[in-house]
């Protein structure tokens, strides 16, 4: 599968260390690294979800799969 630019930005942040969360009241997902915490849009993280690089959790928190 080819990634788009943001979606191989945040696959490379991920493998990086950099910690994915979906907050479920506000439907947000945000990145964070050492710096700093940013919110990531929605598609680019379900896109990943649907083809099975991101597995995402009940609880909101996403991994590389």
């Amino acid at each position: 599968m080819k990634l788009s630019e943001p979606q191989d930005l945040l696959v490379q942040k991920m493998k990086g260390g950099a910690e994915l969360q979906h907050h479920l009241d506000t439907g947000l997902f945000r990145l964070r690294d050492a710096i700093t915490t940013r919110t990531v849009h929605p598609a680019t993280v379900e896109s990943l979800v649907r083809s099975g690089v991101i597995i995402k959790s009940l609880d909101g928190s996403c991994r590389l799969a």
